[in-house]
């Protein structure tokens, strides 16, 4: 656990680095893009962290790329943000079970 966490701090510690301090352009444009992420997050019957995951990974790609996007490939983007999160979720879950599995 505590190794984990020292992982944990490193990556935060580097990220960082990489981390450019723009944002999406239009509040709206963003405000749409999550409404229709929660919408189909509700409608797939996905927890919160889903949403949450997916925002967070849609803010850090569009604050490194946003200066060409248009609506459609921001809508893109979203929806491969949130196919990742769903993706990560998964992994962390059956990871998870796993771990569980080997001390029994």
């Amino acid at each position: 656990m505590e190794h984990q966490q020292q992982q944990l701090t490193t990556m935060f510690s580097i990220e960082k680095s990489f981390y450019l301090n723009k944002s999406i352009k239009s509040h709206s444009k963003r405000r749409f893009i999550a409404d229709c992420i929660h919408k189909l997050n509700d409608d797939e019957k996905m927890s919160d962290d889903i949403f949450a995951l997916t925002m967070y990974i849609f803010d850090r790609f569009i604050s490194k790329y946003s200066l060409s996007i248009d609506d459609h490939d921001c809508q893109l983007i979203a929806l491969s943000c949130y196919n990742l999160a769903k993706k990560l979720r998964t992994n962390i879950s059956i990871n998870n079970e796993n771990e569980q599995n080997d001390w029994t």
